[in-house]
């Protein structure tokens, strides 16, 4: 919804440095930017907002937000969902001036401090700067769906929406050697305070930050196990659903909330089926647009399962096509703005959906992310087997990853892998890119079924109610077979992706060999065993044995070596 940044400390030029900090930043709200500058002591604090208009809100008042009851200012990227229900809440100790969201967080950031966290239904990144203590709070929401990165320079705190902004504002641009090496030689994305660069951290999902001119504390403030245990569950099955089935209504009206069009993405699956399911009984006649992507042959991907799911309804199906030469334009413009490695060609082929539903004039979209990695049992990618790549690695390189020690809250060691990856691997992934993907082309991507309270709500559902007769996601399956029309199909599993080992050993042969050439002449030869690494590609290329997610490493690492750093 918008970009924010800031800076805190000695810094020459503020306003020039705050501008530069917003103009890399501009896709992410080119609808409006202002900017809060002031004195701290013998310091300064900035403060700039980029401002994507998705609402019509009467009374609004752009960002930085200053309410002069509190004295408190505030820069936001998200949603308060349950805003109104805390503005009558407030409103016994506080006169309101205005209708906006933003005077909500202030009033009850200053009537409840953080705990006005626990208060809050929605996404957020949240700054505020309160001027009578002259300390600095910034917040995540509870699983990171907006992103937020800091840096501590020489004293100075540096804050923005994406990394570049960072580097923008003069923070050393330097790839993190132990990051890659994790993600080479395990497969992972590093703790959830972690990036790819030095000296560069994001804000962890469910966290806070307080800075003063001497100190910098960071606190978890949702503890997800304890919120689980929380949970009150039905006596019945059937209350149990109807239950979920309430939740999940209230969360998609609240994400389908815009004075803008709006669309939703649909793959053959189950997670969209559900939330095409979901949006169809709430709005059955609005003119929502549905994009679906597919590569090469229609008849060997999902395309036409969403079709057949989309025929019982009113709504337009964008059939968005990846090909060849869109993988190779692709893959260079989003290295440029996701300062990570990405997954192949099913995140190209979603980067070039967010590029069709901006031309058409969709600023918000919707998807399923969330339902499947929640309520399913499926093979996580941290446990892909990374022999061959090690096998290219230099041993002194090797020694610098580290495996992730990820907590263990629950009993259930199946429950353990779910937060795993909803906290530290393939969610918060998942969000950074399709964040940066999405914003790169000023559309808004809402998840409904990323709600906490839907999420806290399944991990503490007995099993037995998630997954039955060797089928996951039981409840979910009962409840869509009374959303959707009878004879709707899912697409069989595997149908998606088949074109993409034929283009990397055929049409693409020559764009990953440059790759792996150059990888081998590169400032990663430092990494890589050259020799070794052009041994596999030639064992990809004649019998095969390559995983094309191994090749797609060595493409990301040399794309972003010559077009990011």
């Amino acid at each position: 919804m918008c970009g924010i940044a800031g800076v805190v400390g000695e810094v020459p030029n503020m306003k020039s440095l705050l501008k530069k900090m917003s103009q890399v930043q501009l896709h992410r709200g080119p609808d409006n930017m202002g900017s809060w500058i002031s004195w701290v002591v013998d310091s300064e604090i900035g403060m700039i907002h980029n401002r994507l208009a998705v609402k019509q809100i009467k009374g609004v008042s752009e960002q930085p937000y200053m309410d002069e009851d509190t004295g408190l200012i505030l820069v936001c990227d998200g949603n308060i969902y349950n805003h109104v229900e805390l503005r009558k809440l407030l409103s016994r100790y506080y006169t309101f001036h205005s209708d906006t969201e933003e005077e909500v967080i202030l009033k009850a950031y200053h009537r409840w401090g953080r705990s006005c966290l626990d208060r809050f239904n929605g996404i957020f990144a949240i700054v505020i700067y309160d001027r009578s203590a002259k300390t600095l709070f910034m917040a995540r929401d509870r699983f990171g769906v907006k992103p937020l990165y800091f840096s501590l320079q020489k004293g100075n705190l540096y804050f923005a929406s994406e990394i570049k902004a960072l580097f923008a504002a003069g923070i050393r641009k330097q790839m993190s050697s132990c990051r890659w090496a994790g993600y080479l030689v395990y497969s992972t994305y590093g703790m959830p305070y972690e990036t790819f660069w030095d000296e560069v951290y994001q804000l962890p999902a469910g966290y806070c930050l307080f800075f003063n001119s001497s100190s910098l504390d960071v606190r978890q403030w949702y503890e997800f196990d304890k919120a689980v245990q929380s949970v009150e569950i039905p006596d019945s099955e059937t209350e149990a659903a109807e239950r979920f089935l309430s939740l999940a209504e209230e969360s998609v009206r609240y994400n389908l909330d815009a004075a803008v069009p709006v669309g939703f993405n649909l793959s053959g699956g189950i997670d969209s089926s559900f939330l095409l399911g979901l949006i169809h009984r709430l709005f059955p006649h609005d003119p929502f647009k549905v994009y679906s992507y597919y590569g090469g042959d229609k008849f060997s991907d999902e395309i036409l399962w969403t079709e057949e799911m989309l025929s019982h309804t009113e709504y337009h199906l964008e059939q968005v096509q990846l090909t060849p030469d869109i993988v190779v334009k692709e893959a260079v413009k989003i290295a440029r703005v996701q300062e990570e490695p990405y997954d192949g060609f099913s995140s190209l082929a979603y980067a070039r959906l967010f590029r069709t539903a901006h031309r058409q004039g969709t600023t918000v979209l919707c998807d399923g992310l969330g339902l499947d990695e929640v309520w399913a049992s499926y093979p996580r990618k941290g446990d892909m087997d990374q022999s061959a790549i090690c096998s290219c690695l230099k041993s002194d390189f090797k020694e610098l990853a580290h495996l992730p020690e990820y907590p263990h809250p629950f009993r259930d060691e199946e429950d353990n892998l779910r937060y795993r990856d909803l906290f530290y691997e393939r969610i918060p992934h998942i969000l950074r890119f399709n964040d940066r993907v999405s914003m790169m082309h000023s559309t808004e991507l809402r998840k409904p079924f990323l709600d906490h309270r839907l999420i806290e709500y399944a991990f503490a559902l007995p099993h037995y109610m998630k997954e039955r007769s060797c089928q996951d996601k039981w409840m979910i399956r009962q409840i869509a077979s009374r959303l959707l029309p009878k004879n709707v199909r899912l697409a069989p599993k595997g149908e998606a992706g088949r074109s993409s080992r034929l283009w990397l050993s055929n049409e693409l042969q020559n764009w990953v060999g440059e790759s792996i050439d150059g990888l081998r002449e590169s400032v990663a030869s430092d990494w890589i065993d050259g020799e070794q690494l052009n041994r596999q590609w030639n064992s990809f290329l004649e019998k095969g044995t390559t995983a094309p997610q191994h090749l797609w490493k060595w493409i990301n690492l040399h794309i972003m070596l010559n077009k990011v750093v």
